[in-house]
């Protein structure tokens, strides 16, 4: 079952607890979260107390994206303010095998993310490490990017190496993830499309309904 995993950056950030608990309502049963620093990318976005208060308003799974730096200390907070899963960047991160296992250690679920230029040797060691790889279809922290169609090849690669490796890890895309690329992305192998625009931006309901007839 393919999943929609709705990214609150698209939300309405006066009103993120009401964006969110409607869109559970409509069956969204995940949420993505980015956070980032200013200093891998541009912008500064989502603290801890953004999760934390979340927490409380659904019950749906909140996955916090750490676009940064200072991977382990910011692990550390977001575990402890209520992450479901925790997928950190790799691009960024110095040892990600020491992150995984202290991310497994706090009890959440570990992802790993790659930008569309990273090899897919570097992500292939990852298959039986991790709960989830997220294929960013964009590069971070850049607006109004065309999706990158390159990532298909990755994708089917990872789909069909998890068949003996990993038959439990699910295939994320997220950036750039529309009507017109939805088809696609679900029969090469994804399991999970982060999606924001699509389901925030105009009538919340009726996205939905639509993305969820093309899934079908």
């Amino acid at each position: 079952m393919t999943i929609i995993s709705g990214s609150i950056l698209a939300a309405n950030h006066a009103h993120l607890a009401r964006d969110v608990t409607r869109a559970e309502k409509l069956g969204i049963e995940r949420f993505h979260i980015d956070v980032t620093d200013g200093h891998y990318t541009h912008n500064l976005i989502f603290g801890n107390q953004v999760v934390e208060d979340l927490k409380k308003e659904t019950k749906a799974l909140l996955d916090v994206h750490l676009a940064t730096y200072n991977l382990m200390s910011l692990a550390k907070q977001y575990a402890k303010s209520g992450a479901d899963i925790l997928t950190f960047q790799y691009e960024t991160c110095n040892h990600p095998l020491r992150l995984i296992n202290f991310i497994k250690e706090m009890g959440v679920k570990p992802a790993i993310c790659f930008t569309p230029s990273t090899p897919y040797e570097a992500i292939d060691f990852f298959i039986e490490e991790v709960d989830i790889i997220n294929l960013l279809a964009v590069e971070p922290g850049v607006g109004g990017q065309r999706f990158n169609g390159k990532i298909f090849s990755k994708i089917e690669k990872i789909s069909e190496e998890r068949k003996s490796r990993n038959k439990n890890l699910l295939i994320s895309v997220d950036g750039g993830v529309n009507q017109n690329n939805i088809e696609m992305l679900v029969g090469s192998g994804v399991d999970i499309l982060v999606i924001g625009s699509g389901v925030f931006q105009g009538n919340m309901e009726k996205n939905l309904e639509e993305l969820k007839k093309i899934i079908s």
